[in-house]
């Protein structure tokens, strides 16, 4: 049995630098849904600054994360 300390009792915020770029995608959807982290910021290269993050990446990417995630710019 493990003990009670195992457990996060609040996220763990995080950014994800290079967000729109292929990996950057990949780490936003894996923690998007972690259960241990909390994104806060998501963060890119000047041709993305000011975009909703829904816009700066692939519509079937989009659709499939939380949309506070999509609403982050």
């Amino acid at each position: 049995m493990m003990g009670s300390d195992f457990y996060f009792r609040n996220k763990i915020p995080v950014a994800v630098l290079g967000a729109t770029t292929l990996l950057g995608q990949k780490f936003v959807h894996i923690l998007a849904r972690h259960p241990w982290f909390e994104i806060t910021a998501l963060c890119d290269m000047d041709p993305f600054i000011g975009q909703l993050y829904q816009d700066a990446i692939p519509s079937n990417i989009a659709h499939s994360l939380p949309t506070f995630i999509g609403q982050m710019s």
